[in-house]
């Protein structure tokens, strides 16, 4: 618990410390994008190997070779909260999350989310939805890789859930982009639920041969989020404390 509150000090200290940085790029991104991107990025991965070493978290990758040149629409499981920085610090290029919207309302945490073009997700309206896949293949179009988690939420530590139906529909706006399946494995239990505690925890990460989704008629995009979902399965590591699947369809 004690290491949870110094977490908790440190981290609100640390943004503190960045916001000068936050809000100099800011202003200097609406008339240099491009020149800001590189930097920006920089430093949200240098921020995420931060969030690591003070919770006591280590990676270890398998199929580093999988993981192309160039930008890429990564499906991963969610496990736990941590899991952004997790991959973030682990794959060490620009990437962006498509997160819930209430996240880029968090004070100065927003304003990185949006300097590192992550994209806002409104679950609302249909509309929202559009409007959240357009935003997210033309950062795609800018070089910068997409994170999505087509669970929906975290499992905490239960079972992998059902990809959502809609949730790579992203993939059929963009040309050539390739989708990266990704597992991972015990984030969950850097800080665990209705906990404040962290653990030490070392997060496996498996990345799988990107798929080509160029092409594919209509039943093989529907068919896409349980094809990608059965081959992020095949990388979940059976630890012995929590289900690793949930075979139910979802409702």
């Amino acid at each position: 618990m004690i290491r949870g509150i110094v977490f908790l000090i440190l981290f609100w200290l640390y943004q503190l410390g960045a916001a000068p940085l936050l809000f100099a790029l800011r202003r200097k991104q609406k008339t240099d994008e491009a020149g800001v991107r590189p930097l920006a990025h920089e430093k949200a991965t240098r921020w995420a190997k931060w969030v690591l070493r003070r919770t006591g978290t280590t990676i270890e990758i398998r199929g580093i070779e999988h993981l192309p040149a160039g930008p890429v629409l990564i499906a991963s499981n969610h496990q736990g909260a941590f899991d952004i920085p997790v991959l973030t610090a682990a794959l060490e290029r620009p990437t962006c999350f498509i997160a819930k919207q209430e996240l880029f309302k968090i004070p100065l945490v927003g304003g990185w989310m949006q300097l590192t073009d992550c994209v806002p997700l409104d679950r609302s309206s249909a509309r929202g939805a559009i409007q959240t896949f357009k935003q997210a293949a033309a950062t795609l179009e800018k070089g910068v890789s997409v994170i999505i988690f087509p669970e929906g939420t975290r499992s905490d530590g239960g079972p992998m859930a059902t990809f959502k139906k809609g949730s790579l529909r992203l993939i059929h706006q963009t040309e050539g982009i390739p989708i990266l399946p990704i597992t991972l494995n015990g984030s969950w239990q850097i800080k665990r639920p209705g906990s404040i505690a962290f653990h030490p925890t070392t997060v496996v990460i498996v990345i799988h041969p990107p798929i080509n989704a160029s092409g594919l008629d209509k039943a093989g995009r529907n068919a896409l989020p349980e094809r990608v979902r059965d081959i992020v399965a095949t990388g979940l590591i059976d630890t012995g404390d929590q289900p690793v699947l949930n075979t139910e369809a979802e409702g």
